[in-house]
């Protein structure tokens, strides 16, 4: 787990924000994750549909990875407020031990580098390769990805793949 489970600041110049913590969600932020996750699907940023999950399934979903070394979720706080979270989830099919990150800030907080820190915070700590999967129109999020070191390495009808090795 980054830092040892503890709440820590951004510290690369690229993506310094000094007033962003990273916390490991716990069973409180049930709700705030489930929130999260609905309003990005009906943003339609994600790949697997815009309808709402669940609350059912996404308990289901939470209480497995509360725990679970191989999907770890943190809260990003912004000038103590949380404002939305970065998760990393193992790719369990590939052996190179490749983790795929993704990133929700509630809209409001948007354009301040936050997901930018948050994801290059996480992805230094981690220390795995990282396959991100992005669609075509999702122009911020490509930048995003490709200036945090990520290249195109395949391309669908629908999205792109992009890797990132550790240290870039």
């Amino acid at each position: 787990m980054p830092n040892g489970g503890r709440p820590y600041s951004a510290q690369h110049p690229m993506t310094a924000c000094p007033d962003m913590v990273l916390r490991p969600v716990d069973e409180e932020d049930c709700d705030l994750i489930l929130h999260y996750t609905n309003t990005s699907r009906a943003e339609g940023a994600g790949l697997t549909g815009s309808d709402p999950v669940p609350r059912s399934e996404h308990e289901a979903w939470f209480r497995a990875r509360l725990d679970n070394p191989d999907h770890r979720i943190w809260i990003i706080e912004y000038r103590d407020a949380p404002v939305g979270m970065v998760r990393i989830d193992k790719e369990a099919d590939r052996a190179d031990e490749a983790v795929t990150p993704a990133v929700y800030i509630e809209r409001e907080s948007r354009r301040l580098g936050l997901a930018s820190a948050a994801l290059w915070r996480v992805l230094e700590e981690t220390n795995r390769p990282a396959i991100s999967r992005v669609h075509h129109e999702n122009i911020k999020a490509l930048r995003m990805n490709k200036r945090l070191g990520f290249k195109i390495v395949e391309r669908h009808a629908d999205h792109v793949v992009l890797k990132r090795e550790p240290g870039r």
